[in-house]
């Protein structure tokens, strides 16, 4: 049977577990799933397939019930439609969690949390970078040391055996040294593991912003008003700045400490067609009454 520990998206999961119960049952299609769940539409299951129509929490245990799962495997459907149609990122963030609770008991899933605690704390990434500047025997108590602000050397040394398991560094005699790997995750993970690191990161730059001189940091802001035309094109101006940034590093002799570039920028206005039709809508609402 298909294994639905496997799967991020239910949606995916729906289309192979039919196409594999019809392989061994013909007569399973989909106007018979449709009767047994007890819906009027014959194609209701086919366009959920396809994201035209979402499943409730109810119809997802009655599907899970005519498909026969686990107790277990019903718990993580439910969990998985819910993360799928949630609407934000908290919702999201949370319902992952539980996905993750339910794989964590299913011995044969392939787990993806690696990937997701990789970003759920800024230091993992800090940590693959410093392993990577020379002068030091890098081990989970310089590290910690090194860390701004410190982190306790228990997590460090949590994050040396994530990174180990990701292959991002590798042990070499009593120290480590980086890997040049690109961490990938399914799309919707990645989107609820960056949230919370950039949470963390904003909560960084607000610390350094109070505490660091400003020789040692470079904070500025600037206020724009521009169309979507011309908000493509500074994103796309700083992601090229971005590459030429890391260009740089190493270009001058070796590395000396670690820095955090945050590049942000976010609207702090409705577009004009969304004030407009509120305006209008407002205006209307006057007239009637």
């Amino acid at each position: 049977m298909t294994e639905i520990f496997n799967y991020n998206d239910y949606r995916a999961f729906i289309r192979e577990i039919l196409v594999e119960r019809k392989s061994l049952d013909p007569s399973f299609t989909h106007r018979h799933i449709c009767s047994q769940l007890g819906l009027k539409t014959s194609n209701f299951i086919m366009l959920v397939s396809q994201g035209k129509r979402n499943l409730t929490s109810e119809l997802a245990q009655r599907f899970a019930t005519l498909f026969n799962f686990t107790p277990l495997q019903s718990e993580y459907f439910l969990w998985l439609v819910l993360f799928n149609q949630s609407s934000t990122i908290l919702e999201k963030d949370e319902y992952w969690r539980r996905l993750l609770t339910c794989k964590s008991q299913n011995k044969t899933s392939r787990l993806n949390e690696t990937q997701y605690e990789y970003y759920s704390h800024w230091y993992n990434p800090v940590i693959r970078e410093l392993v990577a500047i020379p002068g030091l025997q890098w081990d989970a108590r310089s590290l910690s040391k090194a860390l701004k602000p410190k982190v306790p050397a228990v997590q460090v040394r949590h994050s040396l055996e994530l990174l180990e398991r990701l292959g991002l560094i590798r042990r070499d005699g009593d120290t480590w040294t980086k890997v040049d790997l690109v961490v990938a995750t399914p799309a919707e993970v990645h989107s609820v593991a960056v949230f919370n690191y950039h949470r963390e990161l904003i909560g960084l730059a607000k610390e350094s912003l109070e505490q660091d001189s400003g020789s040692e940091r470079n904070f500025s802001a600037v206020t724009l008003e521009m169309n979507a035309e011309e908000y493509k094109k500074v994103v796309e101006m700083l992601t090229k700045f971005r590459r030429d940034a890391l260009g740089v590093c190493g270009s001058k002799g070796p590395a000396d400490r670690v820095y955090q570039l945050n590049l942000q920028m976010f609207p702090v206005t409705q577009s004009l067609d969304q004030v407009r039709s509120e305006t209008e809508s407002d205006l209307s609402e006057g007239a009637e009454q």
